[in-house]
């Protein structure tokens, strides 16, 4: 009777098994979507700036600037002066030199190419603008646009014309400080005279001293102390111009 009951019990526990995964299995089959791509907002840019042809603009003319100072172009030199006043230009570093064809005019441009000085100041070696010589202008009349420091010292080399005959003649002596010359009348001519071109030691310093004559001697103050000999030389001067510098035998 007991084994009956235990079968019974058995074959009621298969069928509610079967039962329970038929139920499960037979369950409709859950709906799987299709994924999509997550759409991103659109980002609208700002529309691109169109280029306008310049063949179809309206140009605007451009204002018109007048330019009043004169341009000095890249190759014109830089030791440039201008003349301060209306001044000879000379053919040596000293008013006693006869004055050249041309003159300084004031504002006039000049170029700056040497200094030399002598008992009469500091001279410039300058080409005038348009001039195709040179000659000495004094510190005084010109003012310069660089550093004078800067310009070369220039010995004056002085023109002279072989129709003009050389001095003859000289003596020099000496009396104290003072050193006398003397020399021979030239023959007569227009403008006749005499220039003396000399070193001589003033205060204990030699200097570049020029002196003009129309007589035929000088008397110049040369003192004796000085390290370096004092010299000299004489020419004639007349309407065509200098002659040849003669030497002076110089007293010491």
């Amino acid at each position: 009777m007991k084994n009956n009951i235990l079968f019974f019990v058995f074959i009621v526990f298969i069928t509610i098994s079967c039962n329970l995964l038929n139920t499960v299995y037979s369950s409709p089959t859950p709906e799987i979507h299709n994924v999509t791509d997550t759409i991103l907002p659109t980002v609208t840019f700002p529309p691109t700036m169109k280029i306008i042809s310049t063949q179809t603009q309206t140009s605007i003319p451009s204002p018109t600037v007048t330019i009043t100072q004169t341009k000095i172009s890249q190759s014109d030199p830089t030791n440039i002066g201008y003349g301060l006043m209306k001044a000879y230009c000379r053919l040596g570093p000293n008013k006693a030199y006869i004055p050249s064809a041309h003159s300084l005019e004031e504002n006039s441009k000049a170029i700056i190419e040497g200094w030399h000085s002598t008992n009469d100041g500091k001279w410039y070696w300058i080409q005038i603008e348009n001039a195709d010589t040179h000659c000495w202008v004094h510190s005084s009349t010109i003012r310069l646009d660089i550093d004078p420091q800067i310009l070369p010292y220039k010995i004056p080399k002085i023109p002279t014309n072989n129709a003009v005959p050389e001095p003859r003649g000289i003596k020099a002596t000496r009396k104290d400080d003072r050193v006398i010359l003397s020399w021979f009348a030239s023959d007569d001519a227009p403008e006749l005279g005499y220039l003396i071109e000399a070193g001589v030691c003033y205060d204990g310093y030699m200097i570049n001293a020029v002196f003009d004559t129309d007589a035929t001697s000088i008397s110049i103050r040369d003192d004796t102390n000085c390290n370096s000999k004092s010299f000299g030389s004489l020419r004639v001067k007349n309407k065509l111009g200098y002659s040849n510098a003669v030497e002076i035998e110089w007293p010491q």
